[in-house]
Formats: C-alpha cells, sequence, structure tokens
C-alpha cells in the first residue's frame, strides 16, 4: 500500500489534532480538578 503525500499530510492533521484535543482536555480535567 503506497501513501501518497496528501493521505500522509491528511493523517499527520488528523494524528495533531487528536494530540492536541487529548492534551486540552487532560489540562481542563486538572484544572476543574482543582477548583472544586
Amino acid at each position: 500500500m503506497t501513501l501518497s503525500p496528501d493521505t500522509i499530510a491528511l493523517i499527520a492533521v488528523l494524528v495533531v489534532g487528536y494530540v492536541t484535543a487529548v492534551g486540552l482536555g487532560t489540562v481542563a480535567y486538572f484544572a476543574n480538578e482543582k477548583n472544586y
């Protein structure tokens, strides 16, 4: 299976977006824990 540059770029964007969402979610979770 050969990946085209467009496919690689799409996967990269999805991975970066996923990691960013998890990171922000973790930060928000701990911030809420400290407030309550």
